[in-house]
C-alpha cells in the first residue's frame, strides 16, 4: 500500500506526514482494529463532520477522484517507482477507471493541531477498517488542509484488478506492403514492457492469428494489412493497440539479371541452353522460353534447350526468357548474339589416349578417338607442359631427355568437307621419368702399370650412343690432380696405391652411369 501527499495540500511537518502515512493505510488485524474501535471510535467520530467538498470553497480540497489521482500520478510517478519499501507503485490512471473506490471528506474539530491529527488518524482507522482490511489497494491518498480554525481531511482510495501501464505503446507497420516481402511490426513505448503479445493480422476477409510477421500473398493485392496486438504482463491489464499499412498491397517484383547466360556449341547438330542464373524469383515461378532465328520466332520450341538444325547454319539464334508468378509482375530478358551457327562438328564417342611408357627414350603413341563420322584428315601436335614440341607432329613420339619431369599431351585436328574442324586434346601423361643408359660394350684398360709406361682406357659403347664420357685417375682412394684423360703415363707417385680409373657417362634426361676400372 502506498499513501501519498501532494505538496500543495500537506502543510504540516514531516513527522506529521510520516505518522499519517503509517496510520492511515496500515491493514490491521480484526482483533487490533476492534480494540481501537472500542476505545476511540465514538469519541473520534464526534469530532468529524462529513461535508460536501464542492461547498467548502477551498479549490485544493475539491478532489474529483480521477482528476486528483491522475494529476498526482503524473507529478510523482518517478519518485514513487523508486520506493523499494512501498507496497505498490503509483501509475497513470487517466486512461482507465478503477474497479472500485472510496472517497470521503471530513471537517475535523479539535483544540490543537496534534489532537486533530491524532483524532483524524484514529477515525480513518475505525471508519475504513472494513474497507481496508484485506483489500489490495493500488492507490490511496489523504489530503489535509487548514483554514483558520477549521481543518479538513480527504481520504481517497482506488482498487484495480490489474495494474494499468505507465504508458501504453504503439505499433507501426511499413507503409507500402508488397507481395512476397515480409512485414515486420515495430512495437515501442510500453512502460513497463509487456512479456508477450497476442497477434491478429487482417487483410480484407483474411485473418492470420499468432504470426509475429506476415508475408502478403497474391490474394491480398488491393487490401491493407491491419495488425491488432493485445499486450500481456503478469499483474497488469491487457490493452489493445492496432496499426494499419498506409497503402494497399501491390504485386511483387521478379528481378532479371543484366545478361542471360547461354551455354553450349553454336554448331549444327549441337545445342545451347539457358543457365537462368542471377534471377531473383519467388517459389512457384513459371518459366517461358521463345527462340529466334535472325529475330524471327522459331515455332514450336518452348524449352530451355535448343538443338541447331541445318536451317540455322550461318544464322543468329537467340532466346527470350520470361519468369512469372501469381501476385508478381513478370520479368524477361533476351539474348542478342552476334555469333552465327557454324557447320556441324565431327563428333566422337571416345576420347584420345596415349599409349607407351612415360620414360625418357621410350616411344609413346596416339590412341585415336572413335568418331561417329570418319574424318578425311587428321593431324597431331605434341606438347610438353603445355608448350609445343617443335617437329613432334607424328602419331608417335620418342621422348627426348629435355622432357624429363614434364607431362606430355597432344591435340588432334580432324577435318572433313562440310564439317567444322574438330580439335580434341588428350589427357596428360604422368611426369616423364629419367631414362637408363645401357652399356653395350664395357670399358677396358691397356698398357703396363710401370713408371714411365702409358696406360689407356677404351670409351666403351652405350645406348643411347650420344653420351658424354668423363675420366678421373686415382691412386688408391686419392684423386690424382689433373689426371682427367683416357690415358696416363705412370708416375712413381701413382703407384703408392692401386692405379684406378673412374669413368662417368651422362646424357640429359638420363640417370648418370659411373664405375671404377683397373688393369
Amino acid at each position: 500500500m502506498k499513501l501519498s501527499f501532494p505538496a500543495a495540500v500537506v502543510r504540516r511537518t514531516a513527522l506529521f506526514a510520516a505518522a499519517l502515512l503509517v496510520a492511515a493505510f496500515v491493514v490491521v488485524s480484526p482483533a487490533a482494529a476492534g480494540a481501537a474501535s472500542a476505545s476511540n471510535s465514538s469519541a473520534a467520530s464526534a469530532l468529524f463532520t462529513r461535508v460536501n467538498i464542492d461547498r467548502i470553497g477551498i479549490p485544493v480540497v475539491k478532489l474529483k477522484l480521477n482528476r486528483y489521482l491522475t494529476a498526482y500520478a503524473q507529478n510523482h510517478a518517478k519518485k514513487a517507482a523508486t520506493c523499494a519499501s512501498c507496497q505498490f507503485v503509483v501509475h497513470d490512471l487517466a486512461p482507465q477507471n478503477p474497479d472500485s473506490h472510496v472517497w470521503d471528506t471530513f471537517q475535523v474539530s479539535g483544540s490543537s493541531t496534534s489532537s486533530r491529527v491524532n483524532k483524524a488518524m484514529q477515525y480513518l482507522l475505525d471508519h475504513y477498517k472494513t474497507v481496508m482490511e484485506g483489500a489490495a489497494w493500488n492507490f490511496g491518498a489523504i489530503g489535509w488542509y487548514e483554514k483558520g480554525s477549521k481543518a479538513y481531511v480527504t481520504f481517497a482510495g482506488a482498487q484495480y484488478s490489474a495494474l494499468p501501464y505507465d504508458s501504453i505503446g504503439t505499433v507501426t507497420l511499413p507503409s507500402h506492403p508488397v507481395v512476397g516481402k515480409v512485414i515486420t511490426p515495430r512495437i515501442s513505448g510500453f512502460s513497463p514492457v509487456p512479456t508477450s503479445f497476442d497477434y491478429l493480422w487482417r487483410a480484407g476477409p483474411y485473418t492470420v492469428p499468432g504470426a509475429t510477421t506476415i508475408t502478403p500473398g497474391a490474394v491480398t493485392i488491393g487490401a491493407t494489412w491491419t495488425l491488432t496486438l493485445v499486450a500481456h504482463r503478469a499483474g497488469y491489464g491487457s490493452p489493445t493497440i492496432t496499426a494499419t499499412t498506409a497503402h494497399k498491397v501491390v504485386a511483387g517484383t521478379i528481378r532479371a539479371p543484366k545478361h542471360e547466360l547461354v551455354l553450349g556449341n553454336r554448331n549444327v547438330n549441337q545445342g545451347i541452353g539457358t543457365a537462368s542464373t542471377g534471377w531473383v524469383v519467388p517459389t512457384g515461378v513459371t518459366w517461358t522460353f521463345t527462340w529466334y532465328r535472325n529475330d524471327r520466332v522459331i515455332p514450336g520450341i518452348t524449352t530451355s534447350f535448343y538443338n541447331f538444325t541445318p536451317a540455322d547454319l550461318g544464322k543468329r539464334v537467340d532466346v527470350k526468357v520470361v519468369a512469372s508468378a501469381t501476385g508478381y509482375r513478370s520479368a524477361s530478358i533476351r539474348t542478342h548474339t552476334k555469333k552465327k551457327v557454324g557447320k556441324p562438328l565431327l563428333l566422337f564417342t571416345t576420347f584420345p589416349t596415349i599409349t607407351g611408357s612415360a620414360i625418357v627414350g621410350s616411344q609413346i603413341n596416339v590412341g585415336l578417338p572413335h568418331f561417329t563420322v570418319a574424318p578425311t584428315t587428321m593431324s597431331v601436335q605434341w606438347y610438353a607442359n603445355g608448350h609445343k614440341i617443335h617437329g613432334a607432329t607424328g602419331m608417335s613420339y620418342r621422348i627426348a631427355g629435355a622432357e624429363a619431369g614434364k607431362k606430355l599431351t597432344y591435340t588432334l585436328l580432324a577435318k572433313k568437307p562440310g564439317y567444322a574442324t574438330t580439335t580434341v586434346a588428350s589427357s596428360p601423361t604422368v611426369p616423364i621419368a629419367r631414362g637408363t643408359i645401357q652399356v653395350v660394350e664395357g670399358v677396358s684398360l691397356t698398357g703396363n702399370e710401370t713408371v714411365g709406361q702409358k696406360v689407356s682406357a677404351s670409351k666403351g659403347e652405350y645406348n643411347p650412343s650420344s653420351v658424354s664420357v668423363s675420366y678421373q685417375w686415382y691412386s688408391g682412394t686419392h684423386k690424382i690432380s689433373g689426371a682427367t684423360h683416357s690415358s696416363r703415363v705412370v708416375k712413381a707417385s701413382d703407384l703408392v696405391g692401386e692405379l684406378l680409373l673412374k669413368i662417368t657417362v651422362k646424357k640429359t634426361g638420363y640417370s648418370t652411369l659411373s664405375g671404377y676400372y683397373s688393369e
